[in-house]
This record gives structure tokens, C-alpha cells and sequence, in this order.
């Protein structure tokens, strides 16, 4: 089974094209492929949260600390999904 990231980034909903293309791209492929999972992530309305050398710290360290956890916390929701489907080599 193939992953499918689907990323938006355009600010226009209704009237963007790249939204538009790649919209009909991921539908012609779970159309011949309906087994594959489509994971969509639209970055327009639901931004990740910009990097802060806050998070940086709390990213890089193998026991966050307490005061921490908010900005370690924000990513994996995010990203989990992304990892679990990665194929092992």
C-alpha cells in the first residue's frame, strides 16, 4: 500500500488552481488505487507552528523538561501519521 501526502499551501480556497490540480491528481489515483491511503494536510488553514529556537530546544533534547512540553508537543499530532507510514528498507 502506497501513502499519499497531499499538501495545500494556497490561501485561495475556492479559486486556486494548484488547489484544483492536485486535487484531480490525488482523485485519479485513488481511483485506480483505492487501497492507497491519501492523507491530506492543508497548510493554509491549519499552519504549522513557525520554528522558535524555543522549539528547537525542546526538539533536540531527549527529556524535555516541564517547561518544555508545550512547544515539544505541538508536532507529533502532525507528523505521526507521516511516520508511521514510512516503508522500512
Amino acid at each position: 500500500m502506497t501513502t499519499i501526502l497531499h499538501l495545500d499551501a494556497s490561501a485561495r480556497t475556492t479559486r486556486s488552481l494548484s488547489r484544483r490540480l492536485s486535487q484531480l491528481f490525488v482523485d485519479a489515483w485513488a481511483a485506480r488505487r483505492p487501497a492507497d491511503r491519501i492523507i491530506r494536510r492543508d497548510l493554509a488553514a491549519d499552519p504549522p507552528p513557525h520554528v522558535s529556537e524555543a522549539w528547537i530546544a525542546a526538539s533536540f533534547t531527549p527529556r524535555p523538561t516541564s517547561a518544555m512540553q508545550p512547544c515539544a508537543s505541538r508536532s507529533p499530532g502532525r507528523t505521526r501519521p507521516l511516520t508511521r507510514s514510512r516503508r522500512r528498507t
